[in-house]
């Protein structure tokens, strides 16, 4: 780190002079304009004017035959790298298999869309810019998708609901499809502070979102598995047991997300406590379930301690961003 003395240059201004080497680097000469941007935590942000298109655009190029997975999985990796757009080439044409990747690519995130597309090569751009991103309010819109999954799955033990139940599965692709966009802006704050500026928070602020939103996801999948377990079986499955540790489930994670928005440090110290002998509940059922439903009911119960494991790891965010 360098460090420089202001100097007055008249009444109101003041003047700090720049680093030869940088000014080489980024190509500046006298006359050229530059940008200050102050953030959220008081730094000044200085950039060049040319830099306004921060992430810019990655070109994936592709021969002969590709496995449709592994390119959806490479598109994913350049969507969270923060890229502006994706041009996709492939000698000698775009395959039938690839452009259905690209497909399942565009359904699997938020913001991308093709705009070009001709007999080698496919073009996509982000529609979406980053004032119309507000962590905090995907981190809940999240929650409250996870939660009325949680809730939806409850309420199908005793009375299956195919409809519902298929309604909770096709919830959590978008639960996925939030996280994958606040990891990508996580990234993309990383690669340039200006970014995390205008997304109204601080780096660290991002990054407890960010790990938090993983949690989330995760608890996701457990109420997804949830869902098709009770598709598959097919049937009421009625056990005490497992009633009071769906509640319990719920109560915990609720009472996570809470502590959280408050950074609540006593409350999140409290859920850890009570979340530690979840393990060992579980291992008591299930009560009142024969035959297949015995082994549906541990299954599903397996899904809730790991619920409550992970409304615990929220917690413990809650009391790493209380004491900062």
């Amino acid at each position: 780190m360098e460090i420089r003395k202001m100097q007055r240059t008249g009444g109101s201004s003041y003047a700090v002079s720049l680093p030869k080497e940088w000014v080489v680097a980024n190509s500046l000469k006298e006359g050229d304009r530059l940008a200050l941007e102050e953030l959220p935590s008081g730094e000044l942000l200085v950039f060049p004017l040319n830099r306004e298109a921060l992430f810019g655009d990655y070109v994936l190029r592709l021969e002969g035959e590709v496995d449709p997975e592994h390119v959806l999985r490479t598109l994913i990796a350049i969507y969270l790298g923060g890229y502006d757009g994706i041009t996709i080439r492939s000698e000698p044409v775009i395959s039938e298999g690839l452009k259905k990747a690209v497909l399942n690519f565009t359904s699997r995130t938020i913001g991308m869309e093709v705009m070009e597309e001709t007999r080698d090569t496919i073009a996509l751009r982000e529609l979406m810019g980053s004032p119309d991103v507000e962590p905090l309010k995907i981190l809940a819109r999240m929650s409250t998708m996870a939660m009325a999954g949680m809730r939806d799955v409850a309420n199908c033990l005793e009375r299956p609901s195919a409809t519902l139940l298929a309604e909770v599965v096709e919830r959590d692709l978008r639960i996925d499809r939030l996280h994958l966009l606040l990891d990508r802006e996580f990234n993309r704050a990383m690669r340039h502070p200006l970014y995390a500026g205008r997304l109204g928070v601080n780096l660290t602020e991002l990054w407890s979102v960010r790990n938090v939103s993983k949690t989330i996801e995760r608890i996701g999948d457990h109420v997804e598995r949830m869902a098709s377990l009770l598709l598959q079986y097919g049937r009421p499955l009625t056990s005490t047991g497992l009633s009071e540790l769906f509640d319990r489930a719920v109560e915990t994670f609720e009472d996570a997300l809470d502590a959280y928005t408050k950074k609540d440090v006593e409350g999140a110290q409290r859920i850890i406590d009570t979340a530690e002998g979840a393990s060992a509940d579980a291992s008591r059922l299930p009560e009142g379930c024969g035959g297949d439903g015995g082994i549906y009911a541990v299954l599903l119960a397996e899904d809730l301690v790991r619920i409550i494991s992970y409304s615990a790891d929220i917690a413990e965010a809650a009391i790493d961003m209380g004491v900062r």
